[in-house]
């Protein structure tokens, strides 16, 4: 039997969670292994997030040399926000104020370099007392080698490693709701 401490820290509400989508520019997007399958299930979740009013926030890491956000998954979002960086870790000062404003405790997160930005906001959200679902099918590095290793340092330090449609299911959790259509057509 698991300890509840430990399985609420699996349970996804539309209450709960925040959607953070890491460096989904197209310059770094090209350079991954998984550049569709990556950006099919960012704009999924993008507009998941949209249908339960969950909070989106991208990052652009330098924009100024790599461009902005992939305009495909950034259009599935009505209400966003967006925090430009430098660093690689994304919890900075604007994101911290983001999380503080929107009151949400678990991050799903998303975006790339799996092994990189991912990694070191992950750890650092995870470091602040945050939850952390990271969506597999939805991070990606230039190489499975890199990809791999990031997911497994951060499933090492708790963040939950988790899929597009777990997560889309889970927070959905039963068929009964008005939205399940909606949510149903996602998953083609």
């Amino acid at each position: 039997m698991y300890d509840k401490d430990i399985t609420e820290n699996y349970r996804l509400t539309r209450d709960n969670c925040l959607v953070l989508v890491i460096d989904l520019q197209g310059k770094l997007l090209k350079a991954m292994f998984n550049e569709e399958d990556l950006k099919l299930n960012a704009k999924r979740l993008v507009e998941f997030a949209d249908i339960f009013s969950i909070p989106v926030i991208f990052t652009e890491q330098n924009p100024k040399a790599l461009g902005p956000t992939n305009e495909d998954v950034l259009a599935a979002s009505k209400n966003h926000d967006i925090i430009p960086k430098v660093q690689f870790s994304a919890f900075i000062p604007e994101l911290k104020e983001l999380l503080k404003k929107h009151k949400r405790t678990h991050i799903i997160m998303l975006g790339v370099e799996t092994h990189v930005c991912v990694y070191q906001t992950a750890r650092d959200l995870i470091s602040n007392g945050y939850e952390v679902t990271l969506i597999s099918d939805c991070v990606g590095s230039r190489t499975e080698k890199n990809y791999l290793n990031g997911i497994d340092m951060m499933q090492k330090m708790g963040a939950v490693i988790s899929n597009t449609e777990t997560v889309l299911f889970d927070v959905l959790h039963t068929s009964a709701d008005p939205d399940f259509k909606k949510v149903q057509a996602l998953i083609k």
